[in-house]
């Protein structure tokens, strides 16, 4: 049975592929979303750009320009849930599209259970930065080893240099960075960070990956976002500056 509170939600569904795409677009409507639909890049922007949607469902192959750069063009005018979907499980791609704003990235063929349940997952993130932002500014900036961390503006700084992360990696870091030395296991990470019960491998090392490349020194030998074997992660209070 749909769930009622959806009928409020707006969702656009971007593929080439006419089957793949109006299939999409009837089972949402099922689950009770409402729809609209664009057949490449330049018509969904302009879509996007006319009307208001509370998510993005984005093919990673459109015949116009890359569902990569659409997803950047889209986040650079607004925080809405954007989901890739695609047939390719290469990791260029599915780091290239959490890197470029996307909150989600959906393998083809999709099971319509499953992408209902990231929306949501993608819904409850949203809130979940909303009132992150909120409480901000009630914590103090902190200084482990070379990083300088400022919950309230957002930012990471090594050794007085700024650090880009994108939203998803700062809140990794900062919920690490809450308890420095605390171990969090994945299912504490997955479910603070994309408000999830799962432990998804691919999500989290993702960002682990990208949030290393970006803060450690040798991200091939992390001493500031630590393993711990068999448990989960934590942010190493102990370390000196580099």
């Amino acid at each position: 049975m749909a769930n009622s509170s959806r009928r409020r939600r707006r969702i656009l569904v971007v593929d080439d592929d006419a089957s793949y795409r109006e299939a999409v677009a009837e089972g949402l409507k099922k689950e009770g979303f409402s729809v609209d639909v664009a057949s490449d890049g330049r018509r969904a922007l302009d879509r996007f750009a006319e009307s208001i949607f509370d998510a993005v469902i984005l093919d990673l192959r459109l015949p116009d320009m890359p569902g990569t750069e659409v997803c950047q063009k889209i986040r650079q005018a607004s925080d809405v849930p954007i989901l890739m979907l695609s047939a390719s499980a290469e990791e260029i791609d599915v780091v290239l599209s959490f890197e470029l704003g996307a909150d989600d990235y959906v393998n083809k063929p999709l099971r319509m259970r499953e992408l209902v349940a990231r929306i949501e997952a993608a819904f409850r993130h949203r809130r979940h930065a909303s009132s992150f932002d909120k409480l901000a500014h009630v914590r103090e900036d902190l200084k482990i080893g070379p990083l300088s961390i400022s919950f309230d503006a957002r930012t990471v700084d090594r050794n007085g240099e700024a650090v880009p992360l994108s939203r998803r990696e700062f809140d990794l870091l900062a919920t690490l960075a809450a308890r420095p030395g605390r171990v969090y296991s994945r299912e504490e990470l997955m479910a603070a960070v994309w408000q999830s019960e799962s432990s998804d491998d691919r999500t989290l090392d993702t960002h682990i990956y990208r949030l290393r490349s970006k803060i450690e020194h040798d991200a091939s030998h992390p001493e500031l976002v630590v393993t711990v074997r068999g448990v989960g992660y934590l942010l190493n209070d102990k370390i000196t500056v580099q």
